[in-house]
């Protein structure tokens, strides 16, 4: 078995950390739509359970997490852009998503987002890794 040299590890960790950024990110926009009562299909639910145990575990590669995100994101994405009547700061959570998928989107950002706080306090994946440094 081929060890992980410790680049490698880094490389994978920022992965999942931008990886988690963009499920939360996803996550409030489908409270969002949830509130404003947009039906959603059920599965996105499973989706979002399946890709939260995939980023905690950290036994799957980002690609993986990735795929399972992307069939998050795009059902929401087609929900927000097809709201009865157009869907509030919709730009914005574009912005949002770009950001986190570019790991760019801080943790402050992600604070201010609407249901977010009781997710944050239950999501150790959305530390940061090494001394509060944002990555």
């Amino acid at each position: 078995m081929v060890e992980e040299t410790e680049a490698e590890r880094q490389t994978k960790l920022k992965a999942l950390r931008r990886q988690g950024m963009r499920w939360v990110v996803l996550l409030a926009l489908k409270y969002d739509l949830t509130d404003k009562k947009v039906v959603l299909p059920h599965s996105i639910n499973e989706e979002f359970r399946l890709a939260k145990t995939m980023l905690t575990s950290g036994c799957y590669p980002p690609c993986d997490v990735t795929c399972s995100l992307d069939k998050i994101e795009s059902p929401l994405i087609q929900a927000a852009a097809n709201f009865n009547g157009g869907f509030e700061n919709f730009d914005y959570w574009l912005f949002l998503l770009k950001k986190a998928m570019r790991g760019v989107l801080s943790r402050q950002e992600v604070n201010h987002l609407p249901f977010v706080e009781p997710i944050i306090q239950e999501c150790e994946f959305l530390e940061c890794m090494c001394n509060d440094q944002e990555t």
